[in-house]
């Protein structure tokens, strides 16, 4: 599959996913079907400590609105969706699937508070980084959670 996208600006990235509907982040099963195969590769991080690229653009993505972003693809693979999309994704997965009682919890706790970090999954839950990140995962596969917001660490 050869795609006319070179994502070079949170602009190109944007347009590319709002006109692809849906689109993993990494490489996947589909070859040239990814930001990372998308984006030019001049901007795919090149380990300056200031550049930005596909990393940094999916938090400006996310910030306009109508975009989802989450582990719901392929096994938990990290991919953005339009709306549309992710609704068509969600009403399958959530007719098939349920939360396990880990889950239950944390759609309990958003309930009341509206918004959980994974630090607030860990206190939670009482675990550890990686089992917090496996249960916010289970929910994003089963379209219950979506990232709302990424704060980038410098």
């Amino acid at each position: 599959m050869v795609l006319n996208y070179q994502i070079s600006s949170p602009e190109t990235m944007e347009r590319a996913i709002c006109e692809l509907g849906i689109v993993p982040f990494f490489t996947s099963a589909i070859p040239g079907y990814s930001i990372k195969e998308l984006t030019q590769p001049g901007f795919w991080f090149d380990g300056e400590e200031d550049s930005l690229g596909p990393w940094d653009w999916k938090i400006d993505c996310l910030q306009n609105g109508g975009i989802a972003y989450g582990k719901f693809l392929c096994g938990g693979k990290a991919a953005f969706a339009t709306v549309p999309f992710y609704r068509e994704l969600m009403n399958v997965r959530r007719a098939t699937t349920s939360p396990d009682k880990n889950g239950e919890r944390i759609m309990e706790y958003l309930e009341k508070q509206g918004s959980i970090t994974i630090k607030e999954v860990r206190a939670l839950l009482g675990v550890k980084k990686g089992q917090a990140d496996a249960a916010i995962g289970k929910l994003m596969q089963r379209c219950r959670v979506v990232t709302g917001a990424i704060e980038r660490v410098y």
